[in-house]
């Protein structure tokens, strides 16, 4: 059974990101080809942050709830595909809003489902985990250079259709997917099953430090492009490095499962937050320096994949499979979602059309390295001990 669902989720990894690699690039592109300015795309755009605190949770409570968690999945996904062709119609701003809203509140909340599915199903084979995940990198390329090929060909309103067949594809991954027995855990035994289980003090460092290492993203996803192109560098060289990133992503994603096996996941976790403080500095400050440049990219092999591999081993420690869903939908709203949000909001402050940029990505490095603190600060044995099958 565990081989048979690794395959099949690992396609819906590659679904799931596929849409991303539509809606992400290119949702500014449909909304410009709406007539909307920029500031009007940019309210409807900060939607996404506000429906990624919220959805994981929402989601977590009716997975549990119901236990049928593969089926949730669907529902979302059915749900998402109705938001996205309603998109098709012509639409007044405030119908476009709604849309996006329910898109986002039924999309980005089935990431955490996703992920405690498969952290379930591997069970002690956690280690195996980066090597799945790596085809959602895939699946963001392979689909971001699909969408690009259409819209320059056919227009920007066939976004909503790719992104729609790309929901599809995921659940028709699901079918064979068979969902794995959970632990009950009895009303009496409660000693990990309620909030107290989430935000026990050494968990708190954590939660923390995930939340410093996604702020610190919030002006590279939120100016890159932009920052390379006011440094002098075409659109096609910036693409080309945003491309390089995914690329060492997955590259990283498909290799760290050797790295747990040899070293601990507390380790690995200082890693990527220290060489993600190195990467902010070498952005802010060497940008005009090509090959730091590229390096500065490699490095997202460490902020981004090498420190979720660790994340996901951390928590396939310390919950059971009857809490994973709880603590994926933290992880997804304290991360992704609240420190996402401050960051691009703290960026916007501070970057002032790309003058602030040494100063912004400054406090990104720093914010970085309170994180590697918080990390430092964690019992070592929590990595070590394993919880969720004690």
């Amino acid at each position: 059974m565990l081989q048979k669902n690794i395959k099949w989720l690992s396609g819906c990894y590659f679904a799931y990101y596929g849409v991303l690699g539509v809606i992400v690039p290119y949702l500014s592109v449909f909304l410009s080809g709406r007539g909307f300015d920029s500031a009007t795309i940019g309210s409807i755009m900060a939607i996404t942050l506000a429906m990624r605190v919220i959805s994981p949770g929402l989601w977590s409570t009716i997975s549990q709830k119901s236990g049928r968690r593969v089926q949730i999945i669907r529902i979302g996904a059915l749900l998402t595909i109705m938001t996205l062709l309603c998109l098709s119609f012509d639409l007044a701003y405030w119908a476009i809003l709604v849309l996006l809203a329910g898109y986002n509140l039924f999309w980005n909340g089935l990431q955490a489902q996703i992920e405690t599915l498969t952290l379930n199903s591997l069970g002690s084979q956690a280690t195996r985990y980066p090597s799945v995940r790596a085809w959602g990198s895939i699946g963001f390329i392979i689909v971001t250079m699909i969408t690009g090929v259409l819209v320059h060909q056919f227009g920007s309103e066939t976004i909503e259709f790719i992104a729609a067949a790309s929901v599809g594809c995921l659940i028709l991954f699901t079918m064979p997917v068979i969902q794995p027995k959970v632990q009950i855990i009895q009303a009496g035994n409660r000693r990990y099953t309620n909030i107290q289980a989430l935000l026990r003090p050494s968990m708190i460092l954590f939660w923390l430090a995930i939340f410093c290492l996604q702020m610190s993203h919030g002006p590279y996803y939120t100016f890159f492009v932009l920052y390379l192109r006011q440094g002098g560098y075409s659109t096609t060289f910036a693409s080309a490095m945003v491309s390089l990133g995914v690329l060492v992503e997955i590259t990283m994603f498909m290799f760290a499962g050797r790295l747990f096996v040899r070293f601990s996941a507390h380790r690995v976790l200082l890693w990527a937050l220290g060489l993600t403080v190195i990467r902010w500095l070498l952005l802010g400050y060497c940008r005009d320096i090509m090959p730091l440049l590229v390096i500065e990219q490699a490095l997202h092999a460490a902020s981004f994949a090498l420190a979720h591999a660790a994340s996901m081993q951390l928590l396939s420690r310390q919950y059971t499979q009857a809490q994973q869903s709880s603590a994926q939908a933290l992880y997804a709203s304290c991360g992704f979602g609240l420190g996402g949000a401050l960051g691009a909001l703290f960026a916007g402050v501070f970057w002032h059309d790309g003058s602030g940029a040494q100063l912004t990505m400054t406090i990104a490095a720093a914010l970085a390295l309170v994180g590697f603190i918080f990390v430092a600060l964690m019992p070592k044995e929590m990595f070590e001990k394993d919880i969720a099958n004690a």
